[in-house]
């Protein structure tokens, strides 16, 4: 059985569920994950189960260390999407979709939780975070410090809520709560919903 396991994931240009397990990184259940065979994989990454991420021929995707991708994270690029270090997709799961000539990057130490999903060209700078069932497109989120921070205005751009952000472009420390829609003219910073205390 699992030969013809093996054998279906050589057709699509997938590792096999024994490559899976000799990459470097945590990979909690290789006969749910798909990895394409062409991607760039660091180490120290963790994949938990119903993991696919698809590079077609005329994509590419790579991946630095220690990021996290939790359960339902779809990434499928016949563009080209990089994705740094200490990333947190999920939970509830990520979906990118990059179409050829298009560029998706994330930074390092971003969070993108509880179901966004990412299409066209995208530029998602360090600690930057996406919260909530967003769909982005077209957007630029400005590098920060992490969630952490100690300083709110010091993080990484936020979208927050639900809804369509298309075309934004958002400096450090600065965020959007949205519901349904996302206007630049309702960009707070973010000490507004984390003040100092």
């Amino acid at each position: 059985m699992l030969e013809v396991l093996n054998h279906q994931r050589r057709i699509l240009g997938f590792l096999t569920i024994e490559e899976l397990l000799e990459t470097n990184n945590t990979v909690y259940d290789p006969f749910s994950t798909l990895i394409s065979r062409s991607i760039t994989l660091g180490q120290g990454n963790i994949f938990y189960p119903s993991v696919v991420l698809q590079s077609l021929e005329q994509g590419n995707i790579s991946i630095g260390h220690n990021n996290t991708f939790t359960p339902n994270c779809f990434f499928y690029a016949s563009g080209k999407i990089v994705i740094g270090n200490q990333n947190l997709f999920g939970d509830g799961g990520v979906t990118a979709r990059v179409n050829a000539g298009e560029v998706l990057t994330f930074g390092n130490y971003g969070r993108y939780i509880n179901t966004p999903a990412f299409t066209g060209n995208n530029s998602l700078g360090d600690g930057s975070q996406v919260i909530g069932p967003i769909r982005v497109q077209s957007c630029v989120l400005g590098a920060g410090g992490d969630f952490a921070h100690s300083e709110a205005d010091k993080r990484g751009a936020v979208l927050k809520g639900y809804g369509l952000a298309r075309g934004l472009h958002l400096q450090r420390g600065q965020v959007i709560d949205g519901r349904g829609t996302f206007d630049i003219n309702d960009m707070k910073f973010q000490s507004f919903f984390h003040p100092k205390k």
